[in-house]
C-alpha cells in the first residue's frame, strides 16, 4: 500500500490516504507431462490464461514425467500437469505439493497376459511389475520402470513382464492400436489428478491462482467441455478380446 501525506496547512493533523497499489502480474511457469492427451493440458492452460490476468500460466514444454517433476523440485518450473495424487498410499515424503483443485479422478488398471490368472492386484509385489517412471511411488512395492506404453505391452504380452500398471486412458488407446488381444485389464485402484506444486514460500500463491482460474472455467462451463474426453469416458470393465475390431465402443 502507498501512504500520501497530504496537509492542507502546516499545522493542521496530517491525513493518510491509503490508494491501492495495481495487482503485480506474475508468471507461472507450468510444464505438461508427456502423455498422449498433453494437447488437453495445453488447451486447459490456454483457457485458464483468458480468466487469469494479470496472471498469466506459461507452458515451458511437454516432458517426460520424471523430467518435469525434476524440474519442478530444482526450482526451473512452478507447476506440473497432470499429477496423480498419491498422498493415499504415500509411504514417504515426495518433493512436491498437490493443487487443491482436482481436476477428475483416474483408474489405474493392471495389464496382464490373459492367460495368467495368477497375477491380481493384491499380490503383484511378487510378480515383475513396470509402471511410468514418474508414478514409481505409487506403488507399495518395487516396481520397474518403463518410459514406453507400447513397449510394456508388448513385453507383457510376449510374457516378458507379469504386468503394466498405469492410467487407463493413455493405455488403452495403445491397447487397441496394437490389438493385443491376448491382455487381460483388472482395475488396479483410483486416484485424484491434480496440478503438482514446488514446495516453496510461493506454493499457497501458485495454488490460489490456479483454483481461481479453475473456478471461473467451471462457471463458465468451458471446464466441463475441456475435459468432456476424459471425465465423460469412466473406466470401463472390458477385455480386448470380447470387442469387435478392438474397440470399447
Amino acid at each position: 500500500m502507498l501512504a500520501s501525506i497530504l496537509y492542507s496547512h502546516r499545522w493542521l493533523p496530517v491525513t493518510l490516504v491509503w490508494l491501492a497499489m495495481p495487482a503485480v502480474a506474475r508468471d507461472i511457469n507450468v510444464a505438461l507431462g508427456d502423455v498422449p492427451q498433453h494437447d488437453l493440458w495445453r488447451q486447459l492452460i490456454e483457457s485458464m490464461n483468458q480468466v487469469a490476468a494479470p496472471n498469466r500460466f506459461v507452458v515451458q514444454g511437454v516432458y517426460p514425467f520424471k523430467r518435469s517433476l525434476s524440474m519442478l523440485e530444482s526450482g526451473l518450473i512452478d507447476a506440473h500437469v497432470p499429477i496423480v495424487e498419491l498422498s493415499r498410499i504415500q509411504h514417504e515424503p515426495v518433493p512436491y505439493t498437490y493443487s487443491t483443485v482436482t481436476l477428475f479422478e483416474t483408474v489405474f488398471v493392471a495389464y496382464t497376459r490373459r492367460d495368467n490368472a495368477d497375477v491380481l492386484p493384491g499380490n503383484m509385489r511378487y510378480y515383475r511389475v513396470e509402471t511410468d517412471p514418474g508414478h514409481r511411488d505409487y506403488f507399495d512395492f518395487p516396481v520397474q520402470p518403463s518410459a514406453s506404453i507400447e513397449s510394456s505391452l508388448r513385453k507383457v504380452a510376449a510374457g516378458r513382464i507379469d504386468a503394466y500398471v498405469f492410467s487407463f486412458r493413455p493405455v488403452d488407446e495403445v491397447l487397441l492400436r496394437l490389438k493385443l488381444s491376448n491382455i487381460k485389464r483388472t482395475r488396479y485402484a483410483g486416484f485424484n489428478v491434480k496440478f503438482a506444486l514446488r514446495k516453496d514460500g510461493n506454493q499457497a500463491e501458485v495454488d490460489r491462482l490456479i483454483s481461481t482460474a479453475i473456478g471461473k472455467l467451471l462457471a463458465n462451463g468451458r471446464f466441463d467441455a475441456l475435459l468432456a474426453s476424459v471425465t465423460a469416458n469412466p473406466y470401463r470393465d472390458w477385455q480386448p478380446w470380447q470387442l469387435p475390431q478392438h474397440s470399447p465402443q
